[in-house]
């Protein structure tokens, strides 16, 4: 007799002794439970017939609408509170603004830096849908009240899907709060929708795809990567690769001619997708190949101490659930206080559970499978494991799992409870879900806090320096402006003038515009501390500058430790400066005469009036 059958055997001798050992004890258990049961039935009989009179059905139905309501409303406060000023505050804008919005000075009704070729060549990072958005609406309004507008499309479309949900029979009211409610409790989705850039369609589109998912509502589920591929390709990849294993679950064993419909509409739409991706794919052409991985890892500007954290690689294992659960960590203020600290206690144990939990009602079947959670988490890792052996082909590896991540956790956490009790008749089930929602928004309200992070996205102000850039507004607007690499960054911005790039233009992932930018602005720093006049001078001349910002911080005596910015020019400004002293640079002590603005910490120095007094 071989060992396998050896084994069932012993397993079949072990299960008919512990069915019969157990023989006894369901009798009198059936017996117990009959005669409970018998005695019951006319109670439970008559809580049914209670329950299903129409009267009582829509008086519990409008009870619990307005229960879900009234919660949606009291969080809703608390969360306008806290990001009003991200909402309406003109002079508070994302940082990135300085990146992708100063641009589009050049579309204002007094227009600017049409012919610098640094705002030229960051509006051939912009896709082609927020340019569109850009272009109507700043004429009409300006480059500072465009954001806010976009970042209000961006949650309108969150609406959209929370209200394709509320009307959809499959899903109900229940699923659209908790949908609005998990996007705008997330303070990174609020961080990226926050400035109206590009990104902030990411969330929104993910949203429009799970409510096309949970409604089967295919025109939302197709709209959302065909939006991504015109406002943030890589949510349109993201999305591409969860539609895809979602098309393909259950294929197994279907019909040929249903198995080559879903592959041929998925088809169609990476074909419609890649169509409108393609401006934004292939840019300027002046900015050259992305670099490659055995580039980067030349080019310090690509670790940590550089201009863009990306290598060596994050972990996926100390990423990947730290980010899942992130948004059920303790952050805010909750109504409940004592609740809040007891749970902050062992926050990563409980959300880590409650994860679990949500995941296990579906794979047992005591609730609706979440289909659409587990396919963006496996899409989220392979597309991480991709963008690592491809870098940088689909852009930063991490956008694919600090978006994928808290994507997947929001469709976990909306499609399961949302659907819980699918089995029962719809308002029945509209009623439970409704209370379901409530429920859960009060939990993750009253124990993790309302979720928001200061400042919500807006990391700049107008604020700050606003005397030198309304002086800067009055200069020609053909000046270009030369500055220390972490001083210009406002200048293009708010100024509306060209500078010779800065921080939040330099810009490594291309290999030819990187090159041109570290030429740019590695003569920048040779001026800035020359020890020859004549170099300035001839610095200028080149270039075409015609005035030079001076930071008096940088020009003290620790002027050597002052000059760092990020690498690689923080070792290029150090070996400049290796044998040089604070009195032998020139611009450490500029004529009065050739300094046009001046305040508690800048110099802004006119080249034409600095020819003049060193004459």
């Amino acid at each position: 007799m071989g060992l396998l059958k050896q084994g069932e055997q012993f397993f079949d001798t072990i299960r008919t002794r512990v069915a019969r050992s157990l023989a006894p004890m369901r009798r009198v258990a059936g017996r117990a439970l009959h005669g409970l049961v018998t005695r019951l039935e006319p109670a439970w009989l008559a809580i049914g017939r209670f329950f299903a009179l129409r009267a009582v059905q829509v008086g519990l139905h409008v009870t619990s609408v307005l229960a879900l309501l009234a919660v949606l409303a009291a969080y809703g406060r608390v969360w306008l509170e806290f990001n009003t000023p991200m909402l309406t505050d003109v002079d508070l804008q994302s940082d990135d603004a300085r990146t992708a919005v100063f641009p589009f000075h050049r579309y204002a009704s007094d227009p600017a830096l049409q012919d610098d070729p640094i705002a030229q060549e960051m509006l051939s990072f912009v896709p082609p849908g927020v340019w569109l958005l850009y272009r109507v609406l700043v004429p009409f309004t300006d480059v500072f009240i465009a954001p806010k507008i976009v970042q209000g499309l961006a949650y309108l479309v969150v609406l959209i899907a929370g209200w394709i949900l509320w009307r959809s029979r499959r899903t109900g009211l229940g699923a659209g709060v908790l949908l609005v409610f998990f996007v705008c409790h997330d303070w990174y989705a609020i961080e990226r929708i926050a400035g109206g850039l590009g990104r902030a369609f990411g969330f929104p589109c993910f949203a429009l795809w799970l409510a096309g998912v949970l409604a089967h509502n295919r025109r939302a589920r197709f709209a959302a990567p065909a939006l991504a591929a015109l406002t943030y390709p890589s949510a349109m990849v993201l999305l591409f690769a969860a539609e895809g294993l979602y098309v393909v679950r259950g294929l197994f064993g279907q019909p040929r001619a249903v198995v080559l419909r879903r592959l041929l509409r998925y088809a169609k739409l990476v074909a419609v997708c890649v169509l409108l991706v393609l401006p934004s794919a292939l840019g300027g052409e002046e900015r050259g190949p992305v670099h490659s991985l055995e580039q980067a890892r030349l080019e310090p500007a690509f670790t940590r101490a550089g201009r863009l954290w990306i290598l060596p690689f994050a972990e996926p294992t100390k990423v990947f659930l730290p980010t899942y659960i992130d948004q059920l960590m303790p952050r805010g203020d909750s109504p409940v206080p004592e609740l809040k600290r007891a749970y902050e206690a062992n926050a990563e144990v409980w959300a880590t559970t409650f994860i679990a939990l949500l995941i296990l009602v579906g794979f047992l079947r005591l609730g609706p499978r979440p289909a659409p959670a587990v396919a963006f988490t496996c899409g989220a890792v392979i597309l991480y494991l991709l963008s690592c052996v491809l870098a940088f082909q689909l852009y930063s590896p991490e956008r694919y799992y600090s978006y994928g991540m808290r994507m997947a956790a929001i469709a976990l956490l909306v499609g399961v409870p949302a659907r819980l009790l699918c089995m029962l008749p719809r308002r029945p089930r509209a009623i439970a879900n409704n209370f379901i929602a409530a429920g859960l928004i009060l939990l993750v309200w009253f124990c993790a806090g309302h979720g928001q992070k200061g400042p919500s996205g807006m990391f700049i102000s107008a604020a700050r320096d606003r005397s030198l850039h309304e002086f800067v507004r009055t200069l020609p607007k053909d000046v270009r402006i030369a500055s220390h690499p972490m001083d210009g960054d406002g200048i293009p911005y708010f100024g509306a003038r060209a500078t010779m790039g800065t921080f939040e233009t330099l810009q490594p992932w291309f290999v030819d515009s990187w090159r041109r930018q570290k030429q740019r602005t590695e003569a920048t720093l040779r001026a800035l501390y020359a020890t020859e006049r004549k170099d300035v001078l001839s610095y200028a001349k080149e270039r075409n500058v015609t005035h030079i910002l001076l930071n008096r911080q940088r020009y003290r005596s620790n002027f050597v430790a002052r000059s760092a910015s990020f690498q690689p020019f923080t070792a290029y400004a150090r070996a400049i400066l290796a044998q040089r002293r604070l009195k032998d640079l020139v611009l450490a002590d500029v004529p009065d005469s050739a300094i046009v603005f001046r305040d508690n910490q800048w110099q802004l120095v006119s080249v034409a009036k600095l020819r003049d007094a060193w004459r």
